[in-house]
């Protein structure tokens, strides 16, 4: 019996519904000059919260050396094409990033792209392992997206719950900020990644995803 793969969505703004939760960046390849990918990964956590229709890439560790950083906003997908808008980026590098994406089972995703780095065009692959529950799990999973934006139209903050996972963004003037909130059986844990170390009062948030899988 073949295990089967999710279908391909349609264009569009909207997620493919079996994307939608928490993704765990489990490895990270570049490639070589020679074209060989070499795993480059450390131990800092890369997490991927996925809600309909927003996103946030959210990377922090324990040690000083590990990479910290947020980037989040829209995207627009054209299976097996994805567009990441990076409407809050704390590296302030990138407008936005391009990668291509495959199933290993339905659990498991494995990303490739490029991006210039150092004046030269450096290919990648990630691998992704899913941290929520799948569709077909049959257990509820509560997903939310709301955000705040200037008169603009520019982001200003954005907040997604996936289960018992969140995750706010914000930028005020010290730069983007974020602080990720994770609920366990054993109480609850917070890490912070930006300069500031206090949350801002954010009111008047809009609701722009709301929705429950797996029920």
């Amino acid at each position: 019996m073949t295990e089967e793969h999710p279908a391909e969505p349609d264009p569009g703004e909207r997620a493919p519904d079996a994307l939608l939760g928490l993704w765990r960046r489990t490895e990270l390849a570049l490639a070589d000059p020679v074209g060989q990918f070499q795993i480059a990964s450390g131990a800092e956590h890369v997490l991927w919260f996925q809600t309909p229709t927003r996103y946030a890439d959210l990377r922090f560790g324990d040690e000083p050396s590990f990479e910290h950083g947020v980037f989040c906003g829209r995207q627009h997908w054209d299976w097996p094409e994805v567009r990441f808008h990076h409407e809050i980026d704390s590296s302030g590098v990138f407008e936005n990033d391009e990668g291509t994406l495959e199933w290993l089972d339905a659990n498991t995703l494995i990303e490739t792209g490029e991006f210039e780095r150092e004046g030269r065009t450096q290919r990648y692959r990630e691998r992704w392992e899913r941290q929520s529950p799948s569709l077909s799990a049959g257990t509820p999973l509560r997903l939310e997206a709301r955000e705040r934006r200037l008169p603009s139209g520019k982001l200003w903050a954005l907040r997604l719950q996936v289960g018992q996972h969140s995750v706010i963004v914000y930028t005020n003037s010290s730069g983007p900020n974020a602080l990720f909130h994770e609920r366990t059986d054993s109480g609850s844990l917070e890490h912070r990644v930006g300069p500031t170390k206090f949350l801002p009062e954010i009111r008047w948030w809009v609701e722009v995803d709301s929705c429950e899988t797996g029920a």
